[in-house]
């Protein structure tokens, strides 16, 4: 080892190596002295553009020979050199713009954000159903099945807020008339249209219910981060509640698609030994003018009622002793309409009514039989839509506050309140149609109502 350490040889190329580095070393500082005064040069004629460039050019060729610098070119940048006391270049300030863009944008869409998040925490706070006092699955029921029960399906026409067909639809005016006038007289009732989205108007009208008595059941709730309202759809009863089910239909058309329609299913005891289930639904509306239904309209209300079977069959579970009613605003007008006029009495079925029906038994299955018990108790389809009145031998509409103007005389019967009475002694009897028309009275800016309920009567009702 020793000889190799003053091998002359060895000692020769040492002194070559270190004559090599000095060399580029002094190289490396003209170059550099070189390169800072074009670049100064640069800077004054063409500007901060070229000269950012030209640095970019003289950090390359300083990278290059990082390892044999003595630091020399760092001097350069520290000792007040041209591009030291430059101001910043364009793309130093296009960096920094970018940056606050990008701040801006993000709070720009964290705040909307962040408040539309506490508006949705809110809204689920504050539009929950009322607590059900009266507990579903009771054992209890009545020893006494003395007096009939009074059913009544009634669409209320209780839209969202902002929603309606006038300048004005009452909802309050009409909802005290409800609760006042109408739960009093009946003891299992069906509401369609009582929409709980965005108010608490169902959830006085369940609380007032409650009050008097009543069980209830009701269509899901939905938040406005779904974009869709409640099915609208209630379920009132003064017996027991032994059996609860809801079904909700796939979307519909139209502005029907922001709402999720379905049905709803109580098993009821009216006492101990005798039970009925009930049924509502609302299904697809027509937006046509003067009543008319699109075959894509009649499409999807058989495609509901094909679900209303099935859920019906689920329900029951085979249950061949239970009676089942059906009830509520199906929305398919029965009346045949082709011939005759307006005052003539709807005796015809309409081919969607037909075919209504045909979907509701299975399609001839023989799952279960359903009796139109409006049909076969008057002899004809009642009107429950877009009635009319005589004035003298004028024909007038007999609603105009609740109804759409492209609506009214229309005359259809589009509310249903089905019978199957299976096996059991259950008779449905009675039934009636009482008129709800709204009247709006220019002097005192107040509306009225034409209806009187009997005490026994199962009803249809509509405005």
């Amino acid at each position: 080892m020793m000889e190799q350490e003053h091998d002359p040889l060895l000692l020769e190329q040492d002194h070559l190596a270190n004559t090599y580095n000095n060399s580029n070393k002094r190289y490396g500082k003209l170059v550099g002295y070189w390169t800072s005064a074009t670049s100064s040069l640069k800077h004054f004629v063409l500007g901060r553009q070229k000269t950012t460039s030209s640095h970019h050019k003289l950090m390359e060729h300083k990278g290059d020979d990082d390892e044999d610098s003595d630091g020399s070119d760092l001097d350069l940048y520290e000792n007040g050199d041209w591009y030291a006391s430059s101001p910043p270049s364009s793309s130093f300030w296009q960096r920094r713009c970018g940056r606050i863009l990008r701040w801006a944008l993000c709070l720009c869409l964290a705040l909307p954000l962040g408040l539309l998040l506490l508006v949705f925490i809110i809204y689920a706070l504050v539009f929950r159903p009322p607590p059900i006092h009266s507990a579903l699955g009771t054992t209890t029921t009545l020893a006494n099945f003395t007096q009939p029960a009074r059913l009544l399906t009634y669409n209320i026409f209780m839209r969202p807020p902002g929603v309606k067909n006038n300048a004005n639809d009452y909802k309050n005016d009409r909802l005290d008339h409800i609760i006042t006038t109408i739960l009093p007289h009946y003891d299992i009732i069906t509401f369609q249209e009582a929409f709980a989205f965005g108010n608490h108007r169902i959830d006085r009208l369940i609380e007032a219910a409650q009050h008097e008595g009543f069980g209830y059941i009701m269509s899901p709730r939905h938040g406005p981060w779904e974009l869709a309202a409640d099915g609208g759809l209630l379920l009132l009863s003064r017996y027991p509640l032994l059996q609860a089910d809801i079904l909700e239909y796939p979307r519909g058309l139209h502005s029907d698609w922001l709402s999720y329609k379905g049905a709803l299913h109580a098993l009821v005891g009216l006492d101990n030994s005798t039970q009925v289930h009930i049924y509502t639904t609302h299904t697809q509306a027509s937006y046509g003018k003067g009543g008319t239904r699109s075959q894509q309209d009649i499409q999807m209300r058989l495609d509901q009622f094909g679900h209303l079977h099935d859920f019906i069959l689920a329900t029951t579970q085979g249950d061949d002793k239970t009676p089942i009613v059906a009830m509520g605003d199906f929305n398919i007008d029965s009346v045949d309409h082709t011939n005759g006029s307006i005052t003539d009495l709807p005796v015809h079925h309409s081919q969607a009514y037909t075919r209504m029906m045909d979907v509701l038994q299975g399609g001839g299955s023989n799952t279960f039989s359903l009796v139109d018990m409006a049909y076969t108790t008057f002899g004809y389809h009642p009107v429950t839509f877009g009635d009319y009145v005589l004035d003298g031998d004028k024909v007038v509409p007999a609603e105009t506050v609740l109804t759409q103007a492209q609506q009214v005389l229309t005359v259809q019967s589009i509310d249903q309140l089905l019978w199957s009475p299976l096996n059991s002694s259950l008779v449905l009897s009675n039934v009636t149609v009482e008129k709800f028309l709204i009247r709006y009275d220019d002097n005192d800016d107040d509306n009225d109502d034409d209806n009187d309920n009997d005490d026994s009567t199962t009803a249809l009702y509509h405005p």
